[in-house]
């Protein structure tokens, strides 16, 4: 599937922040390869803040992992705002501006609490744009505070 698009890439950007005052977020966000192509996102909320919803969100996203692993699907969960924001957005006004974007979001929701969080906040951008390397190697970046 992938050799059918070969000058657009998928982009994957996803922005964090544990609730205010609460040293561990909550909410768990895995990429996998599935095994016969593709990706899938899986993004789990523990349902509270701290290391007891760290611990449920990991257990809750090992076992989704394991089942993509596996070649099973999992019908995605997508707000209705979402779609509808989906909908309106389309060409070049949204393209290539994944990590901006979520990021914009994030400060959004943040500065609509704030800025103290009243629960952990996680935002996933996905996005299709021209291929901007012109080889074939698949990269994966990350920025995590230490």
């Amino acid at each position: 599937m992938m050799d059918q698009y070969p000058d657009l890439e998928l982009q994957v950007a996803v922005a964090k922040v544990g609730k205010y005052a609460v040293s561990e977020s909550g909410d768990t966000v895995e990429l996998i390869e599935r095994p016969h192509g593709g990706l899938s996102l899986v993004l789990v909320d523990g349902q509270r803040s701290g290391k007891s919803a760290k611990a449920i969100s990991n257990l809750v996203a090992r076992k989704a992992v394991s089942l993509l692993a596996d070649g099973q699907s999992l019908a995605p969960h997508v707000p209705a705002f979402v779609r509808e924001w989906l909908d309106k957005c389309s060409g070049e006004g949204c393209a290539g501006r994944g990590p901006t974007l979520a990021d914009a979001l994030l400060a959004r929701a943040v500065e609509s609490d704030q800025g103290r969080p009243g629960d952990d906040i996680s935002v996933v951008v996905v996005s299709v744009v021209a291929r901007q390397q012109p080889d074939d190697v698949r990269r994966l970046w990350a920025c995590l505070p230490i």
